[in-house]
């Protein structure tokens, strides 16, 4: 994890392209910095939204990124835009010396992720993908506990996911600590009364019937999306993934099996000891706020002094696992612009987790054929995919 510095360097001009849902929590914590950053501007094509969120902030709004770019020049952009757009807003902000933090998943292709990387490169700025589920305080607890031998030799893990699936890959691939070698998918579009929760857009697109148009309101939708893959790890872990028609009734989930015990969301089982644990994010009151402080077991009401994960980040007074991670995206992103170091994830780790599904989507495109990571050229289902958004494009000019 990247500590924040004791006394940083300088304050740095950020502006937050895209104003959307997301952007309110990236907003938010970004007003917890203020050692670190000065929001400068807020950039959304739908000018009401900018105009809101500027409102709120008491900085200038733009509805051309471009535009923004000129006038504001921020030292960093944080990219809370459709994936299908990442790559232009990232391109577009490396070209005008911005560093870089762009939200999940890094893209849609890797063609597209790719060339984010290279522009980033040619304009010497540091590019940083706000993957929070690894930054998770209860995740990089459980890494402690794997690190630690506590469930044992690493055998099996499972993984279900309805609100990207990145996240997951992503959390069961830090905890297994090895990279994806081979993946089998399988994937079907589905009429259910369970509607938007079990929706995929990407997939939709791909695996739906031919021409069909997308519902305007999923919401309203009885279309589900299913996918299922099975990922063969390089240090020998097995596992299984699903994207379900629902997220009822687990949620997101993901399950880690080793030779003493296993890690199931926030328990975790020594089998051979016959003793069970829960993993327990513990908060102090500051002013009347909620702050995370650290994480630890317990066994029934008593905490387990052994292993304890201390959050670097009291002093900003995060108020849940989520803002922990946006802190740590943050100041990583902080540290690496003005340190010259990379950055702790990095859009090469992003990719990986996008070419794992990438993988699935193919091997589901060619009838369950195994595809063999990491990938070393274009899937059928990136081909498939760009062509949709780069007609609608066509369409729109």
């Amino acid at each position: 994890m990247m500590q924040p510095p004791e006394n940083p360097s300088e304050v740095l001009k950020i502006a937050v392209v895209g104003t959307g849902y997301r952007s309110d929590a990236h907003l938010s914590t970004i007003a917890k910095l203020p050692d670190f950053y000065r929001l400068t501007a807020v950039c959304d094509m739908i000018q009401e939204r900018a105009r809101e969120a500027a409102k709120r902030y008491s900085v200038n709004d733009y509805t051309d990124v471009e535009e923004m770019l000129k006038k504001a020049r921020p030292d960093v952009v944080l990219a809370t835009v459709p994936p299908e757009a990442h790559h232009t807003v990232a391109c577009l902000a490396a070209n005008y010396g911005a560093h870089i933090l762009c939200e999940t998943p890094i893209s849609i292709t890797q063609h597209y992720a790719d060339e984010m990387v290279r522009v980033a490169a040619q304009n010497n700025v540091k590019l940083e993908i706000t993957e929070n589920v690894w930054r998770w305080p209860h995740e990089r607890f459980k890494r402690m506990l794997v690190e630690a031998g506590v469930i044992g030799e690493l055998r099996t893990a499972r993984l279900w996911y309805t609100s990207g699936s990145y996240h997951g890959i992503n959390g069961v691939r830090t905890l297994v600590g090895s990279e994806v070698r081979r993946a089998v998918g399988m994937a079907k579009v589905m009429e259910t009364h369970l509607g938007r929760r079990g929706t995929n857009l990407y997939q939709y697109r791909v695996f739906g019937p031919k021409d069909a148009q997308l519902p305007v309101r999923f919401a309203e939708s009885t279309i589900a999306t299913w996918e299922a893959g099975l990922l063969e790890f390089e240090n020998g872990v097995m596992a299984t993934y699903e994207f379900p028609i629902s997220s009822r009734p687990r949620g997101n989930a993901w399950e880690i099996h080793g030779t003493e015990g296993y890690l199931s969301g926030m328990d975790v089982v020594l089998e051979r000891e016959r003793r069970s644990y829960r993993i327990v994010t513990e908060t102090d009151e500051d002013a009347g706020a909620k702050v995370v402080t650290r994480v630890r077991l317990y066994e029934g009401e008593n905490p387990v002094p052994d292993l304890v994960w201390e959050n670097p980040f009291v002093r900003y007074k995060p108020s849940d696992a989520d803002d922990v991670a946006r802190m740590d995206q943050l100041i990583g992103i902080y540290r690496a612009a003005t340190e010259e170091i990379e950055p702790e994830y990095g859009a090469q780790s992003a990719r990986k987790d996008m070419e794992v599904l990438l993988a699935v989507s193919e091997s589901a495109m060619l009838g369950g054929q195994p595809i063999d990571l990491p990938l070393t050229q274009e899937t059928n289902y990136e081909r498939r995919l760009a062509t949709f958004f780069e007609q609608r494009l066509d369409k729109s000019s």
